[in-house]
């Protein structure tokens, strides 16, 4: 029979004698000790969440950045994950450039620079020659500049674009327009600086990393759906690893690798496609239970084949309730709700979440109902992920350290310890059956070839 955490506080009350608050707190200390090492060891805790990759997009900023600029602002705000990804601007540079969900704003180290750039080191007002210097990037006819500076020469306005012709490696004149005819008139030497200009639009090559759930304790496996194919993608042991493949960006629509550090996971290469389902398999970092059994109010509606119950009076996601979250998938913290019998069949139900004070959703459909309706009383409480009949062996564990550390009695600790054990046999022996522990060690399970590749084998292989 599956206990509930109040219900395993109880045993270990009833077994210490011992009723007090102070006690009550002690078991649920102890028994959420023992939890996540009995759930790691010998449970197969496995979740699956999905990832929808975000592939290269061209996107809008409300304004043109400028030489120096390391923020900028999106003229439509980020609905995705918090990430980076590489960028390029529109005189070609690149820059690793961080976006927020839900936020226009995107920033990035190191200013950019508009290529070409240089400086204007003297100018003639009989030729309309601009003699410059220290170009970074080549300035070829026809390519747009923008100046700068407070000493610019007499006939050039900071700030207006202009373009170059005649030039050489270290002259240019200026024209205000494109197809070079109508140049612009020196009236005076001076010095200043150019670069090129950006325009509002920039290009994204692809999200590659993206947060993983922080309920995330390690991955087990990563596939992508791509059409009706799924790829399996192969983790990457190391840092050095991942910096080697990532010498150079590259993107495409198949993920072979990823790698997870600082609680993102990372794809290679960059996904090339927007849309594209990535299933990451994880084992599930264990949290304490903490809520207490609930049952105020009474369940006014439910029926066999339907996941919805309605409730009457419950005030689910009150303090009452222990603040259960509304609206929230609580699935990890394995809270079930029982209606009891005769009008329901008495069975833990997993809670999906809860839509109001009133709605809880169930994992799986009720299997039973004797149609009565309104009045119909009930319990939740939040159970640990253990097969109902070996979830007490936590009280045992708890008790163990109880008699040896806290209250020394040798007798009752050796008596429990006895059943401890005896437990922890019969445990390992049910889970021992590959029908009920899905948890397959890989030496057990040898797939020598892959059947899908069958069609494509050589007569060799056969």
């Amino acid at each position: 029979m599956a206990r509930s955490f109040t219900q395993l506080k109880q045993l270990f009350k009833d077994l210490t004698t011992n009723q007090s608050t102070e006690n009550d707190t002690l078991a649920g200390t102890l028994i959420n000790l023992a939890y996540p090492y009995l759930l790691q060891k010998y449970f197969d805790n496995e979740r699956v969440t999905s990832i929808t990759t975000v592939g290269p997009q061209t996107l809008t900023l409300t304004s043109a950045p400028t030489a120096g600029a390391t923020s900028a602002t999106l003229l439509i705000t980020w609905t995705y994950n918090s990430t980076y990804q590489l960028v390029v601007f529109s005189d070609g540079e690149q820059r690793r450039v961080n976006f927020t969900q839900n936020s226009p704003t995107i920033t990035w180290s190191g200013g950019l620079i508009g290529t070409p750039a240089g400086s204007v080191t003297s100018a003639s007002s009989s030729t309309n020659i601009v003699t410059f210097a220290n170009a970074n990037g080549t300035v070829n006819n026809g390519t747009e500049l923008v100046f700068a500076g407070s000493s610019l020469p007499s006939g050039i306005v900071a700030g207006t674009n202009y373009y170059a012709g005649n030039v050489t490696n270290t002259t240019f004149k200026l024209y205000t327009d494109s197809g070079l005819t109508s140049v612009v008139t020196i009236s005076g030497t001076g010095t200043g600086t150019f670069s090129a200009p950006f325009t509002d639009t920039i290009s994204t090559m692809g999200v590659a990393t993206y947060p993983l759930p922080a309920q995330v304790s390690k991955l087990k496996n990563t596939t992508i759906n791509v059409g009706q194919l799924v790829y399996t993608a192969a983790p990457v042991s190391s840092i050095q690893q991942w910096t080697y493949l990532n010498a150079l960006p590259y993107s495409a629509e198949i993920v072979a690798y990823f790698f997870v550090y600082q609680g993102f996971i990372n794809f290679w290469p960059i996904p090339s496609a927007t849309g594209d389902v990535v299933d990451i398999y994880y084992q599930l970092k264990v949290s304490d239970m903490n809520f207490a059994d609930y049952s105020t109010g009474t369940i006014a509606n439910f029926s066999a084949g339907s996941n919805i119950v309605v409730g009457s009076g419950t005030a689910w996601g009150t303090a009452s309730s222990g603040n259960i979250p509304i609206n929230y998938d609580l699935i990890d913290q394995n809270m079930h709700l029982i209606i009891n019998p005769p009008n329901g069949d008495g069975r833990p139900y997993l809670i999906q979440s809860f839509s109001s004070a009133t709605q809880a959703n169930l994992y799986k459909p009720i299997a039973y109902s004797n149609g009565t309706v309104g009045n119909v009383t009930y319990t939740i409480g939040q159970y640990p992920i253990l097969f109902g009949d070996f979830d007490d062996i936590l009280v045992y564990w708890a008790l163990l350290t109880y008699y040896s550390s806290i209250v020394n009695d040798p007798q009752r600790y050796q008596q429990y310890a006895g059943i401890y054990k005896e437990k922890l046999a019969l445990m390992e022996g049910y889970l021992s059956t590959k029908s009920v522990n899905v948890d397959l060690d890989a030496s057990s399970l040898q797939i020598s070839q892959n059947p899908n590749l069958f069609p494509f084998a050589s007569l060799k292989d056969i």
